[in-house]
């Protein structure tokens, strides 16, 4: 429900515009309650990057988290 949109993903970074009437750094603190690192990524948008130990199941707690 934070989220407005989600760059295209070409790598292993993902950028997302949070909807205006959020803050991103009231997104990243929610996010890092549940164990998740996300960084602001100018106005309104937050960046997160995946690596090689990122499992399947980590993918889907993070899905998970996103349903706020």
């Amino acid at each position: 429900s934070w989220i407005k949109n989600v760059l295209e993903v070409e790598t292993n970074i993902v950028v997302a515009y949070i909807k205006d009437c959020f803050s991103a750094s009231d997104f990243i603190e929610k996010l890092g309650k549940n164990g998740i690192l996300a960084i602001p990524f100018g106005k309104g948008r937050i960046r997160m990057v995946t690596h090689l130990d990122i499992s399947e199941n980590d993918v889907e707690k993070v899905v998970e988290s996103l349903k706020f």
